[in-house]
């Protein structure tokens, strides 16, 4: 109702996790885009209408150029942004703006064969488009181009009698074409509530995929058009006053479930006190670790200087030893290296790296950085702490080799952790214990830890965090003694979950780190 829902999700929601299209409003996002777009654009071409109708055309184009650079740069600094904010969209609009311009200016007689080849090099950059845009490329403006200068060459240059005009005058694509924004509407929370209720079920989801367009049909002929056309005997204030009526319906409602926390009475007070913990919890996890980052060693204190190199895994390490007090044992300093960058001292980390990280991870100095060059100097122990995964745990050896030789330090690896896939959605069909009763750990995790295990203790201190949380590699339980939850989404802690690692690391870290170096025979378990 008030075309900001791609402001909403951008702050709650992000579009490239893997489980955000579980949200079944979650597409109105491009929606309040094309309305925002249809706000501005008047007043924008009004204005230059009347102040300077030569240069429509090059303001126009400015202002596309000048969208599509706020495209790239976003893309580089947060995609989430590139995404779903309209001034980076804007110029995927404006070329359909310039189009509709051209459009009306074009030759009563024009050359064939040209507009035949232009029209046909425009569907087949449409094509092209399916095939080089997949989820990495979601919010870069470049892999959209095609599709968007396709269309425009398809509007342009199809004329009747060429081979695009009768692909696309088929009845059965003019059919689509007419109720596709019905089924777009549609789509999305189809799917989305069916996969809340039977999670596991995609022969189910396909069938919804497929009723999106029966359905997507009644809703174009008994909603859209009566809206659009006059209907014989059904007046024009009807149909608005019975829209107005649905909207407020639906306003109120939303009202009313927000002001009840969506609700949530029909849980158990335990329950609730579960669920509470996967609400907002990611907004605990980053806040003491980015306090000390870069944060220079006290020289003329007697505690063990530790830096912590790691990711959202070293901030879980650094709550757990906030919530059980070790931070008072310890000096310590926090350097941030994203786990899909590599926390490694490799030369040519880049051709390691996937492909959709690489420009981002480029711009980050990582162990070249001269900040924690001088910390690692400084330093008597460096933590490494990372999402370790498929293609950083094998270069890992290579990397502790580098660095022991850059560092006096003390080296401590600490593995990886995963308490199973725990996901809210799962609680409809499974009930509570989705969150806290036992999973299976993934495959890639649980692969990755085993390996771990068997290779790092060689090469260094290691604290086996897998088997320290869950006792082992395949299967994990969500819960301390009292059942609270220890994470919110299956690999970062709650602050209960903190706690309890703290607890189980106590022994290790207080004990033995703070003395001289000792082999570790047997990890402390729960």
């Amino acid at each position: 109702m008030t075309f900001l829902s791609n402001i909403f999700f951008l702050k709650e929601i992000d579009y490239f996790h893997t489980h955000a299209d579980l949200n079944p409003l979650l597409h109105t996002w491009s929606l309040a885009v094309e309305e925002q777009f249809y706000i501005v654009y008047p007043i924008f071409l009004a204005l230059l209408f009347r102040k300077a109708p030569r240069f429509l055309v090059h303001a126009l184009i400015a202002a596309g150029l000048l969208s599509l650079a706020l495209v790239l740069n976003s893309v580089a600094s947060d995609p989430k942004y590139a995404f779903y904010l309209f001034p980076m969209r804007a110029w995927e609009l404006l070329i359909g703006a310039l189009a509709s311009l051209a459009f009306a200016r074009t030759e009563v007689s024009p050359p064939r064969a040209l507009y035949s080849g232009l029209s046909m090099v425009g569907f087949a950059a449409i094509l092209l488009s399916y095939a080089i845009v997949d989820e990495t490329r979601l919010s870069s403006g470049l892999y959209a181009l095609p599709a968007c200068l396709g269309a425009a060459l398809v509007i342009l240059f199809t004329k009747p009698g060429m081979m695009v005009h009768r692909i696309l005058t088929t009845r059965w694509i003019v059919l689509i074409g007419l109720i596709s924004y019905s089924a777009y509407l549609w789509h999305q929370p189809l799917i989305s509530f069916y996969r809340h209720a039977f999670p596991d079920d995609t022969v189910g989801v396909a069938v919804c995929a497929f009723l999106t367009f029966p359905i997507a049909w009644l809703t174009w002929q008994f909603v859209e058009q009566p809206f659009r056309k006059r209907t014989p005997g059904v007046p024009a204030r009807r149909v608005l006053t019975s829209s107005f009526a649905a909207l407020s319906l639906f306003a109120v409602l939303g009202l009313a479930l927000t002001a009840d926390t969506g609700w949530e009475r029909r849980y158990s007070p335990d329950e609730q006190r579960i669920l509470r913990s996967f609400v907002d919890a990611d907004d605990y996890v980053p806040t003491r670790f980015d306090a000390l980052k870069g944060r220079q060693f006290n020289a003329e204190g007697n505690l063990p200087k530790v830096l912590i190199v790691g990711d959202s895994y070293g901030q879980d390490l650094v709550n757990a030893l906030y919530e059980t007090g070790m931070d008072r044992d310890f000096d310590l300093s926090t350097y941030h290296i994203p786990g899909r960058c590599g926390n490694l001292m490799i030369d040519d980390l880049d051709k390691y790296r996937n492909r959709e990280n690489r420009e981002e991870c480029a711009r980050l100095p990582g162990y070249e950085d001269p900040e924690l060059q001088a910390r690692l100097h400084e330093a008597d122990q460096v933590w490494l702490v990372s999402s370790w995964s498929p293609w950083t745990a094998p270069l890992l050896p290579k990397s502790l080799e580098a660095l022991s030789a850059s560092t006096d330090a003390e080296i401590v690896v600490f593995g990886r952790k995963h308490f199973g896939d725990r996901l809210t959605y799962r609680v409809f069909a499974d009930g509570i214990d989705a969150l806290v009763g036992k999973r299976r750990v993934p495959d890639d995790p649980s692969a990755v830890s085993l390996q771990m295990s068997e290779t790092i203790p060689k090469l260094a201190e290691y604290v086996d965090l897998q088997r320290l949380l869950c006792g082992g590699y395949e299967t994990c339980t969500n819960a301390d003694s009292s059942g609270s939850p220890l994470t919110f989404d299956g690999t970062h802690l709650t602050p209960a979950g903190a706690r309890y690692m703290g607890d189980l690391l106590k022994p290790y870290l207080v004990t033995q780190l703070q003395a001289e170096h000792h082999p570790v025979k047997e990890m402390p378990r729960p």
